[in-house]
Order: structure tokens, then C-alpha cells, then sequence
């Protein structure tokens, strides 16, 4: 059957490359499109390849990040919340994620284990302005802990 041999061409890829996810890939389209919809099913395969990937040639800014919005990686801030000032990343990570110390985050940030948008940062002192960002800023934490923010 051809479901067959679909689960026999999974396990194979699986096999030869197991850091290929691809039978928890297979199961998860599969459930969201069960329980959502095939279009739904779609938009988180493509958002997912690109908050994982590490192709720097992934533009973020054309995802559909709302699928998130009841997800614990959604925050929204309103774009006044630090007026025109430029602020350093340091104070503007401190202010959106409260439950981590300044020290914590220094720490992150020296290790280079901080990006925004892609972009490593490499000092707790570089600066930014919210209205240099589009609509979401993509945090990364490390590999696999991500978090959206969508400005307001």
C-alpha cells in the first residue's frame, strides 16, 4: 500500500540521518492538518524550517507568526515602549523578559548564544530602536529556544 511504503521511506530517512526529524516532521504535519487544517498544516512546516534553520538567507519577516499568538514564545510590546531613544540590548532584553536576572543575559549575549533576527549580537552594550524592526523581531536563544515579538 502506499501509506506502506510511505512508513518504510521514513524509517529509511530516519536511519540514515536520525537528526533529520523526520518522522516526528511526519507526525506533526500529519496531526495539525487532523485537527486543523492542510493550509494551517503548511504554514507551521514552513515557520518551523525557518525558526530552526540556520540559513541566514531566510526571510522571517514574511512568516505568518500569528499562528503563534497562543503560544508561550508570543509576546507583544507596543512599539512606545521605549519611545525613539536608542537603548542598549541588554536593557531591552531585561525589559522583555523579566524573569531572567541582567547577569543571565549579559551571559547569554558574551557567549554569543543571543540573536536577534539572526544576527548574533556580540555585546550587551550594542544598541537599537524599535523602529528599525518590521512587525516581529525574532529571538534566539541558543538552537532549538526561540521567542516572537510582535510590535504593536
Amino acid at each position: 500500500s502506499d501509506s506502506g511504503n510511505k512508513y518504510k521511506e521514513l524509517i529509511e530517512l530516519h536511519q540514515a540521518d536520525p537528526e533529520g526529524h523526520y518522522i516526528q516532521k511526519s507526525l506533526a504535519s500529519y496531526m495539525t492538518n487532523l485537527v486543523h487544517s492542510e493550509d494551517l498544516a503548511k504554514q507551521a512546516e514552513s515557520l518551523s524550517e525557518a525558526l530552526f534553520s540556520n540559513d541566514m538567507n531566510v526571510n522571517i519577516s514574511s512568516f505568518n507568526f500569528e499562528i503563534l499568538l497562543d503560544s508561550t514564545r508570543f509576546r507583544t510590546i507596543p512599539r512606545t515602549l521605549f519611545g525613539s531613544e536608542k537603548i542598549t540590548f541588554l536593557k531591552f532584553l531585561m525589559r522583555i523578559f523579566p524573569e531572567f536576572s541582567g547577569n543571565h543575559i549579559r551571559t547569554l549575549i558574551k557567549s554569543g548564544a543571543i540573536r536577534i533576527n539572526r544576527q548574533k549580537l556580540t555585546s550587551p552594550d550594542q544598541k537599537l530602536r524599535l523602529d528599525e524592526f518590521s512587525d516581529f523581531i525574532l529571538i534566539n536563544n541558543g538552537k532549538k529556544k526561540f521567542f516572537i515579538l510582535k510590535l504593536e
